[in-house]
């Protein structure tokens, strides 16, 4: 991918994923490097390197790639099965 500019960024990003995140704390944009993007949806502060994002991924969350907690794990296990499992650690 070329340098570009936050300017062609945020344009060629929003043409990909319409109004979905906030690009405000973009500064520069090199291939290597990770860019702060905000899911607006969420309110979820996440990097993401530019080629990946142009490419059309986006939140991790939106995704369902984000990692539950042992909690969130737990409750929704006792959600499903009750109280059938223990989940001592």
């Amino acid at each position: 991918m070329k340098r570009l500019t936050p300017f062609d960024f945020i344009e060629k990003a929003t043409a990909v994923h319409g109004d979905q995140y906030d690009y405000s704390k973009i500064i520069h944009v090199y291939a290597s490097e990770k860019v702060i993007i905000i899911c607006k949806k969420h309110n979820y502060e996440f990097s993401q390197r530019p080629h990946d994002h142009l490419r059309g991924s986006g939140c991790p969350i939106c995704s369902g790639k984000m990692k539950k907690t042992a909690e969130e794990f737990i409750r929704a296990a006792r959600e499903i099965h009750g109280n059938k499992y223990a989940y001592d650690r």
